[in-house]
């Protein structure tokens, strides 16, 4: 027969279960007919060993439907799913097949905890359309996929031949235009030199810029008022048509006659929210510390708190809380080494025996009252099952990295 708290087969005729120590039910056969579910529940163990073989099977076809069940407890489910979706237009992928396999390689490529997804992850939040890129890419290779644009026959054209039967070679690409010539003017612009300068000469103090010039022959005059390039961020003097590290061109139409005030009054507003910052902090922690002084000396907080996470009496509210101090537990563990494992596992029995433990004492009729209401709870209610199966599958597949 099978024990009625951890499903394990047992002798016929026991009292208590030697592997769980719950005490079973003296009708043996009325609880069955009860409870017709415990002919087919299966033991922990054999449920964790039927989860450890699924999660290390390859998957190599996936519909959209269990993908999205599978990442929806991903907190970047949303912008994954979007790529995802985005990849099938890209690629043109029509026929089922070929879709059921996008989708399955892109759960095993979200589903690398320590290589891609954090990598991914990163670049999601910092740039999505490098992401998508790398998601489509990685995945594309997998696949041996390619764009449609890159599947166009690409036909070489035939050669041309002198007289003689030499093959003339082909013209090289046509050089980009030159830009022209621009004057460089040290000092503030005045509007006519915002255009190039066609005559520069030594009393205009213009400097023609051309591809020969060194950054060395652009030093700035002494008492020159420096700024930083708007592209390269490189120290130019105010006023320079052109970057010469750069070469970018530049316009300052939007500058005020008051630059240099503004310049020198950048660390004045800096000093300035450095104070308010000081004064903010202050205050702030003022505020806390008076909150702290006024509550700690009170002392009408309950003994018998619902935060205490100890047994109540109540077999029903008991059943509730056992459950959820072990999903929670399963949710948060973070299964890094061997050891880690064993101290899940040693957590996970001292909560199951604290209630366990504490119904003995109460009696028989209590510690029956309370199994039922732990086998009542788990039955109605599917997504306390949900949450302990996605539980069991995230530590095995912590677990499967350490071995």
């Amino acid at each position: 027969m099978k024990c009625i708290n951890c499903y394990r087969e047992i002798d016929n005729g026991l009292k208590f279960c030697p592997k769980c120590g719950v005490m079973q039910p003296a009708d043996r056969a009325a609880y069955e007919l009860e409870h017709p579910e415990l002919a087919e529940a299966l033991p922990e163990d054999e449920i964790i060993e039927k989860v450890n073989l699924l999660a290390e099977l390859p998957r190599t076809a996936m519909a959209r439907d269990e993908f999205t069940q599978l990442i929806a407890s991903d907190p970047h489910c949303d912008s994954i799913m979007n790529i995802a979706d985005d990849g099938v237009a890209t690629y043109g992928l029509a026929e089922p097949t070929a879709v059921e396999a996008w989708y399955a390689k892109c759960y095993e490529l979200i589903g690398d905890k320590q290589g891609f997804y954090p990598y991914f992850v990163k670049l999601l939040t910092q740039q999505p359309e490098k992401a998508r890129n790398l998601l489509h890419s990685q995945a594309a290779d997998d696949l041996n996929l390619v764009l449609p644009s890159q599947e166009m026959n690409s036909t070489q054209p035939e050669p041309q031949l002198t007289e003689d039967g030499e093959i003339i070679p082909p013209l090289p690409p046509a050089l980009p235009s030159q830009p022209p010539v621009i004057g460089v003017v040290y000092g503030p612009p005045t509007p006519d030199e915002y255009y190039p300068v066609d005559n520069a000469s030594p009393s205009n103090e213009v400097k023609t810029l051309t591809s020969s010039t060194s950054a060395n022959d652009l030093q700035p005059i002494e008492g020159q008022t420096m700024v930083e390039c708007p592209i390269c961020h490189q120290p130019i003097a105010y006023g320079m048509r052109q970057c010469p590290y750069c070469k970018q061109l530049l316009d300052w139409s939007y500058s005020s006659q008051d630059t240099q005030q503004e310049v020198g009054e950048k660390p004045k507003r800096g000093t300035l929210w450095t104070v308010l910052a000081i004064l903010l902090a202050l205050l702030i922690g003022g505020a806390g510390y008076y909150i702290y002084t006024s509550v700690k000396d009170k002392t009408h907080i309950s003994k018998n708190d619902d935060d205490t996470n100890e047994p109540t009496g109540n077999p029903r509210k008991d059943a509730k809380q056992c459950a959820n101090e072990l999903l929670d537990l399963l949710e948060n563990a973070y299964i890094e080494t061997p050891d880690d494992y064993d101290e899940l596992e040693n957590d996970y029995k001292d909560i199951i025996e604290k209630y366990d433990d504490y119904y003995k004492d109460l009696g028989d009729d209590e510690m029956n009252e309370y199994q039922r209401a732990v086998t009542e709870f788990t039955e109605n209610n599917p997504d306390i099952n949900d949450r302990y199966e996605k539980a069991i599958r995230r530590i095995e597949r912590q677990r499967s990295k350490i071995d």
